[in-house]
């Protein structure tokens, strides 16, 4: 972790006993990460992933899975692994990205791969007057084969390293891990919401505006988002005496500077918890559009 804050990274450390999707939050300036650390990276679950990317999404954080081996050996450095489409590199490999240097070799089915930036090899091999047949049969691929790499498609490394070999330029495209991310459709899992509260909670936000993303194994239960890009990092709670979940959304929304709230159907005077606004379901009604219950949590986050 020192060598993280050197870099300038900031931290919320959610700690729920290792159940939460993810294990680091991280920011400096405007980069923002979720972090998830395994020892095997193997054991990564479909819906644990699912959920990281999905709140990655919402937050606008980069998803990294920091690990050190799979099923058939340890990971490489400078090598980006995906399980379930969620990036998966070596501690190495992170200090590297933090410091500038982003990975441009990737591990696919079958080996590790480079993406080509296709126009740059078109240019190139114009500017040298090679025909596409003459590179082909110089690298060892079909005509075919290098029409696609200058479409932009990936080369193996091998491939790639021959590429380079013949035009001496830089051919590589790093991989970009906010577009990656921003493929990725968000999970709107709404069929979360079994309990009744939960559900209420969920139409009324939706009634006024937001749109409600629900999460299992997260620091916190939901998000709600708007157009405006107002976000806010939710808990939900039958009662507050034991919600644990409350000073992890306090240091999450005070790291991303986002709205929170815990809404209760509790009987209660407090009006906050750890620092995070309470609110009930008849605040919500009461708020009667979003920006009465944002101007509401601005109000008792001051007070606080």
């Amino acid at each position: 972790m020192v060598q993280l804050r050197n870099r300038g990274l900031e931290f919320a450390e959610p700690d729920l006993d290792g159940v939460s999707t993810f294990d680091i939050a991280a920011r400096r300036g405007d980069e923002k990460y979720l972090i998830k650390i395994l020892y095997n990276i193997d054991t990564m679950r479909e819906e644990g992933a699912r959920d990281l990317m999905s709140v990655s999404r919402i937050l606008g954080c980069i998803a990294i899975v920091i690990g050190n081996r799979a099923s058939n050996g340890s990971l490489e450095d400078g090598i980006i692994y995906f399980r379930h489409e969620v990036p998966i590199m070596t501690y190495e490999t992170y200090i590297a990205y933090l410091d500038g240097e982003s990975p441009y070799i990737f591990s696919a089915h079958g080996g590790y791969y480079v993406s080509i930036n296709g126009e740059s090899l078109r240019k190139i091999r114009e500017e040298h007057r090679y025909s596409i047949g003459y590179v082909s049969s110089t690298v060892g691929v079909s005509r075919r084969s290098i029409s696609l790499y200058e479409s932009g498609s990936a080369a193996t490394l091998d491939v790639f390293n021959r590429l380079q070999h013949i035009f001496a330029v830089d051919l590589k495209k790093r991989i970009n891990l906010m577009k990656h991310l921003e493929d990725i459709p968000v999970d709107e899992n709404h069929d979360l919401f079994v309990n009744e509260f939960y559900s209420a909670v969920l139409q009324l936000m939706k009634s006024i505006g937001f749109s409600m993303y629900p999460f299992r194994k997260t620091p916190f239960d939901a998000m709600a988002t708007d157009v405006t890009a107002d976000q806010i990092i939710m808990g939900l709670a039958d009662e507050l005496n034991n919600y644990r979940k409350a000073r992890a959304i306090a240091s999450l929304s005070e790291l991303f500077e986002n709205y929170a709230m815990v809404v209760t159907k509790a009987n209660t005077e407090k009006t906050t918890i750890a620092g995070v606004p309470v609110i009930k379901k008849d605040d919500i009604v009461n708020a009667g559009d979003k920006e009465s219950l944002v101007d509401l949590l601005r109000k008792k986050a001051d007070n606080r």
